[in-house]
C-alpha cells in the first residue's frame, strides 16, 4: 500500500467526532490502496505538534494544524521541509476576513472566531481600555498566542506586554468562559462556540469595536510527497462531512470555496496579523514577552519562566 503520513493537531473541543470522521476516511482510503498513517497531537496526547517537531526531525506528508507555532515559529516550520503551494490546487473564499489570513504555501482550512462572551455590552468599547476586564484562555495552545500577536501587530509590543500583565489568563478557553459565568471577569475572549451560548439578557455574544480575533488552521504538504496520492487524501478531508460538522457543531468559519457559509465570514470587524508581521517577528523576541506568562511553554529553552 502507498503510505501517507498525516500529522493532525486541530480543534480539541471537537476532537472525538473529528477523530471518528478521520478514522472512517482512513478506512475508505484503503480501497484506493492508501495507508493513511495518522498521528494525533494536542490536548489528551503526549505533545502539541509544535513541541513534537521541536524535538524531532520527521517530515510528514500532510500537516493539518491549529497549533500555529508549527508554521509561525521559523525554527519549527523549517523542519517540515520544502512545502508545495496548495493554493495552486484549491481555492478559498474571497471575503476580506478569509483573505486576511493567507500565508505562503499554506492552505487556510478553518478559522476559529474568537469573540466575546460578556456580561455587559462592549461593542462600542475599545479593547485597549478593557484588558483588566478580560479573561483569555489557552496558555499552551494558539488561542492566547493569537491574542498576544494580534495586539502586538495592531498596536505595539509594549501594549501586548500591558495586555499580558492585565488580562486574566487561564489554562484553557473554557476556563475564561466560566470566569464570566461565575462573575470573576466581565468578558471572555474565547471561541464563538462559547459566545453563542449567551442568553442576551445577562450575557451577550459581542466583540470590542476593533473586532473579533481570528485563529486559523492551515494545511501543508511536503513538496517531496507523491502529490497524486496526497490529493486523494486531501479531497476526502475537504468533503462535506467534515465541513458540515465544523460549521454546525463548531460554529467555525470554513475557508475553502464551497457552499458552507458562516455569517461571520462576511463581517468586516476583525483583527489579525499579517504575513509581513510574522516574517519580521523574531521567535526569541516573541517568547521573551510570552515568558512573562506563568506556566507558558517556551520552545528551544531548557529553563522555563526563569525571569
Amino acid at each position: 500500500m502507498n503510505k501517507i503520513t498525516l500529522f493532525w493537531n486541530h480543534i480539541c473541543i471537537l476532537h472525538p467526532k473529528e477523530k471518528e470522521i478521520l478514522l472512517n476516511i482512513k478506512e475508505e482510503l484503503k480501497e484506493d490502496n492508501i495507508d493513511l498513517d495518522i498521528h494525533f497531537f494536542g490536548l489528551g496526547y503526549e505533545y502539541h505538534m509544535s513541541e513534537f517537531l521541536e524535538k524531532n526531525n520527521l517530515k510528514p506528508d500532510i500537516v493539518v494544524s491549529a497549533d500555529l507555532e508549527v508554521f509561525e515559529d521559523k525554527r519549527i516550520r523549517h523542519k517540515l521541509g520544502e512545502l508545495r503551494d496548495l493554493n495552486l490546487f484549491y481555492k478559498i473564499k474571497k471575503t476580506p476576513l478569509i483573505q486576511s489570513i493567507t500565508r505562503d504555501k499554506l492552505l487556510p482550512f478553518v478559522i476559529i472566531p474568537l469573540t466575546c462572551y460578556t456580561s455587559k455590552h462592549i461593542y462600542n468599547e475599545s479593547i485597549l481600555n478593557n484588558f483588566g476586564n478580560i479573561a483569555v484562555g489557552g496558555i499552551n495552545n494558539s488561542a492566547l498566542k493569537t491574542y498576544v500577536k494580534t495586539i502586538w501587530s495592531n498596536f505595539s509590543k509594549d501594549i501586548a506586554i500591558e495586555a499580558i500583565k492585565k488580562t486574566k489568563i487561564c489554562d484553557m478557553p473554557i476556563e475564561a468562559f466560566m470566569m464570566v459565568k461565575r462573575g470573576l471577569a466581565k468578558s471572555a475572549i474565547c471561541p464563538s462556540l462559547y459566545g453563542i451560548r449567551s442568553d442576551s439578557i445577562n450575557t451577550y455574544h459581542e466583540f470590542f469595536k476593533e473586532g473579533m480575533f481570528l485563529l486559523p488552521s492551515y494545511v501543508s504538504v511536503n513538496n517531496d510527497s507523491n502529490f497524486e496520492i496526497v490529493k486523494k487524501v486531501l479531497d476526502l478531508l475537504f468533503e462535506s462531512k467534515l465541513q458540515e460538522f465544523y460549521l454546525n457543531q463548531g460554529n467555525l468559519i470554513l475557508c475553502l470555496d464551497n457552499d458552507y457559509h458562516n455569517e461571520l465570514e462576511n463581517n468586516r470587524k476583525f483583527m489579525t496579523y499579517s504575513n509581513d508581521f510574522l516574517k519580521s517577528l523574531n521567535p526569541d523576541e516573541f517568547y521573551e514577552v510570552y515568558n512573562k506568562i506563568p506556566n507558558a511553554y517556551i520552545p528551544f529553552k531548557t529553563n522555563k519562566n526563569d525571569d
